[in-house]
């Protein structure tokens, strides 16, 4: 737990402004991390940014050559100023960027919104605040979607962003009719040097579905086409032996298919995903 005393301290702090004196050999981190690698004493900086990031500088020295104090720890502090600039204006052209992305989303008709791992607004376009009957913020600007279900499945892919469940799109329902789909776009690997604290990109569409709609339903959602030949068949009245029957799979690995076709498409229940591939809306869940 960093003590919120020592958070935009003009200097560099080290184990005098963390520990009682001898304390600092207890510390789990200490003992079983730093010191097997020959580490053991730090010295550093944290500072809050404007936007509400929080960074921390550290610099490790060696076991052996004992706590950075004295000199060293002023010629650190010598260096404070520029790298607390530097690190500000980092901060800032990375909210830049996510600003200009998210805009330029707008530019073409898409709402959209850069999300932290944890729902928050980072960024989010004019766009959106045209959608308000969709979305609201909530705990310290956490987005919330209005359809219980679809914002169970957004926190569930934020949680998971890191990973393939991290990108998907949510079918978003009011009155029992999707009237919307959110597409979560992951922010990966050297996109995050770009994009900083953002983990995601949200952008909203309006997709109009209709009969003989599965090509447009399978782009949507995601769905495989092993899925998407499931969702098809129970569509004509199939039932889950035939289609096993049919495709020569197990009743085991098509129930599977199913399940994870409705799961996708925000569907509880298989009527619901009969309603969406025929024309897109479904029975009222949320008052269920």
């Amino acid at each position: 737990m960093i003590a919120r005393g020592l958070v935009g301290l003009p200097r560099f702090i080290n184990e005098d402004d963390y520990f009682e004196p001898g304390q600092e050999h207890a510390d789990p981190l200490i003992q079983e991390l730093l010191r097997p690698a020959g580490f053991g004493y730090a010295a550093g900086f944290l500072l809050q940014l404007p936007h509400g990031d929080l960074v921390t500088l550290n610099m490790e020295q060696y076991w052996e050559r004992g706590p950075i104090r004295g000199d060293d720890l002023a010629r650190l502090d010598s260096l404070y100023p520029h790298l607390a600039r530097s690190a500000m204006l980092a901060g800032r052209l990375d909210l830049q960027r996510v600003q200009t992305a998210v805009d330029t989303l707008a530019a073409v008709g898409l709402p959209a919104v850069a999300l932290s791992p944890r729902g928050t607004v980072v960024h989010a376009n004019d766009g959106l605040a045209a959608t308000s009957p969709i979305w609201t913020t909530r705990h310290g600007e956490r987005i919330g979607l209005h359809d219980r279900i679809a914002d169970a499945q957004l926190s569930e892919t934020l949680e998971h962003i890191g990973t393939v469940a991290g990108q998907r799109s949510l079918p978003i329902r009011s009155g029992g009719v999707i009237v919307s789909v959110l597409h979560v776009l992951p922010i990966r690997r050297s996109a995050h040097d770009l994009f900083g604290r953002a983990a995601a990109i949200a952008a909203l569409t309006e997709p109009r579905f209709g009969s003989a709609s599965g090509p447009l339903i399978q782009a949507v959602f995601d769905l495989t086409p092993a899925e998407l030949a499931v969702a098809e068949g129970v569509t004509r009245g199939r039932s889950v032996a035939e289609l096993a029957e049919m495709s020569g799979r197990s009743v085991h690995t098509v129930r599977n298919q199913l399940k994870s076709a409705m799961a996708k498409t925000g569907s509880r229940r298989q009527t619901d995903l009969v309603l969406l591939m025929t024309r897109g809306s479904a029975t009222d869940h949320q008052a269920r």
